[in-house]
């Protein structure tokens, strides 16, 4: 094995109050590649999360270290690490962490690989005053970042059109962005670029049993949303459709999960004109265990305005719940599952008409339809797989010659 006695260093620019499902992923890898033969595994992430209390489990079997201040600046502590651990691969987490951690490996003359893990979505289009120079700033940074910092790294990129985007950047220098379909994603190759969905852990569900449709006892239908960040997340999108299909008579409960909760109360007041919290609506504060929720869902919402790879749709298909998504290229992955309903990208009136539709639908047949999805994701998103990707991605670039 060309990992047998290597180091291997995680990067997390992290400061997520609950793991979530990706940082659970990488611990399984970790564990998988200590079993074969790998002699360290360490993390690193910034101060701010050091309190956070999974990380203590991860601090049981790993070796963790914390940088300080912004991440523009840690490029120094991060020299003083490696020079510490000597890793023989760095795998970045979200963008912040990339251009410090090969500034730091230059300074030393560190010929350790490096793999980027493009997770976060790029926008793009640029509006408003000023939209061409804002438009020139971004290729330069992207070029600054991936061509210029990156050009040597590896790429992971989440979903095709991650993939993509970061490989135009990453070999094409500062030629213009193509925004391409889906399916012209999956086909596109760039060099030292792969694309590998994220996989689903869901471990610490493993004693609770989905229940199907029929089985929640729900007085009205019950609607979720996960809305932490109520724009990205198209909470707008979300209530305006569902004000939309209470006017018209329709009888139905909607949930929508916050950080914090002061815009959801201006927005009712100033988009909806609703001075009290309507009898439709339920804000529940967010939490990591998401099983009592989606218990109480007939379907989940995800109105997403920008997404890579949503496991908020892995989750509730996990739980044989039907899907009512934004037809965006990062949730695509999904689209063709039987319980999946698409509306068209931040249009509310078809998104109330899909949730009509769901209240519609014969109950019956929407629960096998879940069963069908459900299988589908756990064959598309097993950790298992996913992990033996990434030990294979470590020993093709490490039998690479330097």
């Amino acid at each position: 094995m060309k990992l047998e006695g290597k180091n291997v260093i995680f990067l997390w620019a992290c400061n997520s109050p609950y793991p979530g499902r990706i940082i659970p992923l990488f611990e399984k890898l970790s564990a998988q590649l200590k079993a074969g033969g790998v002699k360290s595994v360490s993390w690193i992430f910034p101060t701010q999360s050091a309190h956070r209390g999974w990380i203590d489990d991860i601090k049981k079997v790993d070796r963790v270290f914390f940088t300080n201040g912004d991440y523009s600046k840690v490029a120094g502590q991060l020299v003083q690490i490696f020079s510490e651990v000597a890793p023989d691969i760095i795998h970045t987490n979200f963008e912040a962490y990339d251009i410090p951690a090969v500034k730091a490996l230059r300074c030393i003359g560190s010929k350790c690989k490096v793999v980027f893990h493009g997770h976060d979505w790029v926008r793009l289009k640029r509006t408003g005053p000023l939209a061409l120079l804002k438009q020139i700033r971004f290729r330069l940074l992207m070029w600054r970042h991936y061509h210029w910092y990156g050009k040597n790294a590896y790429v992971v990129g989440v979903s095709p059109e991650v993939a993509s985007i970061i490989g135009q950047c990453k070999c094409a220098g500062l030629l213009p962005i193509r925004q391409y379909d889906n399916e012209t994603y999956k086909k596109l190759h760039y060099p030292g670029v792969m694309y590998r969905i994220n996989g689903l852990v869901m471990d610490m569900f493993d004693d609770v049993t989905p229940m199907p449709l029929g089985e929640k006892n729900l007085t009205l239908p019950t609607f979720t949303a996960y809305a932490t960040q109520p724009e990205g997340k198209g909470a707008d999108v979300i209530l305006c459709a569902a004000d939309l299909l209470w006017k018209k008579g329709v009888k139905f409960k909607l949930i929508l999960t916050y950080i914090r909760r002061e815009w959801f109360d201006a927005f009712l007041r100033d988009r909806l004109g609703l001075t009290s919290m309507p009898e439709w609506l339920e804000l529940k504060q967010a939490e990591n265990n998401i099983a009592p929720l989606l218990e109480r869902t007939s379907c989940f919402i995800c109105a997403s305005r920008g997404e890579t790879m949503s496991l908020a749709i892995a989750e509730a298909t996990y739980f044989l719940t039907p899907v009512i998504q934004s037809d965006i290229p990062g949730m695509y992955w999904n689209s063709k599952n039987p319980s999946a309903f698409l509306f068209k990208d931040g249009d509310y009136e078809d998104l109330a008409n899909k949730m009509e539709q769901f209240i519609q639908a014969d109950k019956k047949e929407l629960e096998e339809k879940c069963k069908v999805s459900k299988h589908n994701n756990e064959e598309l998103l097993s950790p298992r797989s996913w992990c033996e990707d990434m030990t294979q991605l470590y020993e093709r670039i490490l039998g690479k010659s330097k």
